[in-house]
């Protein structure tokens, strides 16, 4: 069984890249990555991340364990290249090159490695146990707002049923708060005419503190106290 992993777009030049490839071609997957840890080149890091991705897949696709693989084939390819400049005497400018890599990798699993068909079975049962609960809860939801207007039209139809006594009983108090609120409106109006003698007792007041006060002011002017 062959499994496969791609990393696209890799900001490395392929020469650089086919260094370390060349070195891990042929091995056991986690060996591979256990000495791509220990190289300093920036190429091993992406190398082992796209090992790392087709163990994964594995293990989550098919079920075989990590230890059980080897790398069958591995390969770093050219990718586009992106064009910068540099300016140059005169108003020239050089052409800088920044070339990217395709890397591939394929494993394969020794011959008395096996797929458990249980773990994948029992994987795929539980996502459609998920998918039937959440189907289950929406139509729970979408059933409550029909009781609730069942109960509405429920209640409805018994207040139609009731006597008209109640009907009138109700709206007798209506009839004495609004003639208790009419009294008090009435006892509450103030009288114009005792707001009319405040005003002008006020309003003499304040002539007789003007003169009071213009009078004293005179008395002075004329003393000469100033």
């Amino acid at each position: 069984m062959d499994i496969q992993s791609h990393g696209k777009f890799l900001r490395l030049s392929p020469r650089k890249a086919r260094l370390v490839v060349n070195y891990v071609r042929g091995k056991k997957a986690l060996d591979a990555i256990a000495l791509l840890n220990l190289m300093p080149q920036k190429a091993a890091h992406e190398v082992s991340k796209v090992i790392n991705s087709a163990l994964a897949n594995a293990q989550h696709n098919y079920g075989i364990a990590k230890t059980d693989f080897l790398i069958k084939e591995i390969s770093a390819n050219i990718g586009p290249t992106f064009k910068r400049f540099s300016p140059r005497a005169r108003g020239s400018a050089d052409v800088i090159k920044r070339k990217t890599t395709h890397l591939s990798v394929i494993l394969t699993a020794p011959e008395g490695s096996k797929v458990n068909k249980k773990t994948i079975q029992s994987e795929v049962k539980k996502d459609k146990d998920e998918k039937i609960s959440k189907e289950n809860t929406a139509i729970q939801s979408d059933s409550k707002p029909a009781e609730v207007n069942k109960s509405s039209d429920a209640i409805k139809a018994k207040k139609e049923i009731l006597p008209k006594e109640s009907a009138v009983n109700t709206k007798q108090p209506s009839k004495t708060v609004n003639k208790s609120v009419k009294t008090k409106q009435a006892r509450s109006k103030p009288d114009i005419s005792n707001i009319k003698h405040l005003e002008k007792k006020q309003k003499e007041q304040a002539r007789e503190t003007k003169e009071s006060f213009l009078g004293g002011i005179k008395r002075i002017f004329r003393r000469k106290e100033f």
